[in-house]
């Protein structure tokens, strides 16, 4: 089955599930339950929403922290104090970058609740970066005994490696392609 096809139906299935009420209250859970049971952010529910919508918009994208602020109407050090308590109810995960790009990516734990978010509008590059973090970083993370650094690899002049996994001195990149022969030696 043509990829295209495959990813069109995971996408189709996400955004036009029969009971969207399920996914907003499991956001509802996670924002206004979760979140409060690590943090003492006194933000309220709808602005915390927004900010998750804006983040799902913006995954894989060097964050750029003022201009996200100024986006979701928060101030830098409560959008700072934000993501680590995202991160720490697993809700977003932040990559390093490396090369010369010094800003982390984040991508959502639950890609179902990013594409929810973000209301779908993702492209189909984007749809398959986010699949391959969610699938490949599950065996290096969750395996006892494995200890991995997972990032990006980002340089001005567009070598970009969208995920990386390095343990010790040795280091795997995978790069996401809709063409074969791009990854393909010549």
């Amino acid at each position: 089955m043509d990829n295209t096809l495959i990813l069109a139906k995971w996408k189709c299935t996400l955004l036009n599930c029969q009971d969207h009420d399920l996914l907003e209250s499991q956001i509802e859970l996670i924002l206004d339950r979760n979140l409060r049971l690590v943090s003492d952010i006194k933000i309220p529910l709808s602005r915390l929403r927004i900010t998750a919508q804006i983040l799902a918009q913006n995954q894989n994208r060097p964050l750029n922290l003022s201009e996200l602020s100024r986006k979701m109407r928060i101030s830098l050090p409560t959008l700072r104090k934000i993501l680590v308590e995202f991160e720490a109810i697993f809700f977003i995960r932040l990559l390093n970058c490396e090369g010369n790009e010094a800003r982390p990516v984040l991508f959502f734990e639950d890609q179902g609740e990013a594409t929810y978010l973000s209301g779908g509008r993702f492209d189909l590059m984007g749809d398959l970066e986010r699949l391959a973090f969610a699938h490949l970083r599950i065996p290096f993370f969750y395996e006892p005994g494995l200890n991995f650094d997972c990032f990006q690899y980002r340089q001005q002049g567009g070598a970009y490696v969208p995920l990386c996994f390095r343990s010790g001195r040795k280091t795997i990149g995978f790069i996401i392609s809709l063409d074969p022969m791009r990854l393909c030696s010549h």
